[in-house]
């Protein structure tokens, strides 16, 4: 990804979707392909990640797939910036899709960072806020998640944010581990009612 694309400048008219202490999330729009697929053509990213290492065709696919999805759902998968130095960190959101097939298709928390944000608490920050913004802005019953079996980094941040492992589960001919949690036990951890 060139120096210009990692450091592009934001319109003073963006959106903030989401804001946490570090970073800022905004929505995708078709400018941002080069963005989205410099991080999903990233090995070290797609092969932790459900969506693999993404061609062009396939990086164009799925940011058409992240703007549709906006659109019907409210929310998304949404760029991520560091406040600090103004770059494009990677995505994260929410997806609606049918995970388990024992229950109803819930909300699903998804992020990916490019590999110079790991390790810096970024994505536990934002998995709790994004998890927060949900649950107040949506009030879904349940969030689920999905992580490779090998990512045990992922495992440890669904685990900070209140999720508990149900069990694994297939998904394209792999097994992915599975969390869950529901209104209610998320905000007891938080020490706050539900809403009803």
């Amino acid at each position: 990804m060139s120096e210009n694309m990692l450091h592009a400048e934001q319109p003073q008219s963006i959106v903030k979707v989401l804001e946490t202490e570090r970073t800022f999330c905004r929505l995708f729009t078709l400018e941002d392909f080069e963005r989205l697929y410099a991080l999903h053509s990233t090995p070290e990213v797609g092969s932790i990640t459900i969506d693999g290492i993404q061609n062009e065709t396939q990086a164009l696919e799925t940011l058409n797939h992240f703007i549709l999805h906006q659109a019907q759902y409210g929310y998304s998968q949404w760029m991520v910036y560091e406040k600090a130095s103004g770059e494009f960190m990677g995505r994260a959101g929410f997806e609606f899709r049918q995970i388990d097939t024992t229950i109803p298709p819930q909300m699903e928390i998804r992020y990916a960072f490019f590999p110079a944000f790991w390790g810096k608490g970024y994505a536990t920050e934002l998995a709790m806020a994004c998890m927060q913004w949900a649950f107040q802005m949506v009030n879904p019953e349940m969030i689920v998640a999905t992580a490779d079996p090998k990512n045990f980094a992922s495992h440890r941040i669904l685990e900070k944010i209140g999720m508990r492992y149900v069990k694994d589960i297939p998904y394209k001919d792999v097994l992915d581990v599975f969390y869950t949690v529901t209104r209610a036990d998320f905000h007891a951890r938080l020490g706050q009612n539900a809403p009803e």
